[in-house]
């Protein structure tokens, strides 16, 4: 069964860096993935959709995918992250690049 476009719900992708003093070994993107979802609540969270589309360990850059109703609270959800909640050795902060509604303007992103 197929459902028509204008049924379904509109995604948006959110470019974020990572900033920290010494480059993070752990696979950030789905750290932050489990962070989001645990900050926005059983019902949010699953209603968000969040998925970490890409994460660059070289680069610490990342995008994340949510529903367009979302992208405020996964922001907020984002600010929350530090060391002790991400398992982390390091200090770090996430800065938000870009929001869009297309995956390929975001495409120079975490590569």
């Amino acid at each position: 069964m197929k459902i028509r476009p204008s049924l379904r719900e509109k995604k948006r992708y959110i470019a974020y860096e990572i900033v920290s003093n010494k480059p993070i070994k752990k696979d950030m993107g789905k750290l932050l993935e489990v962070h989001i979802k645990s900050k926005l609540g059983l019902f949010d969270g699953a209603e968000a959709g969040v998925i970490s589309v890409k994460y660059s360990r070289k680069s610490q850059q990342g995008i994340i995918r949510m529903n367009n109703k979302f992208v405020n609270k996964v922001k907020v959800a984002m600010m929350l992250a530090n060391a002790q909640i991400m398992e982390t050795d390091e200090d770090f902060s996430i800065h938000t690049l870009l929001v869009s509604g297309s995956i390929n303007k975001l495409d120079h992103f975490a590569s």
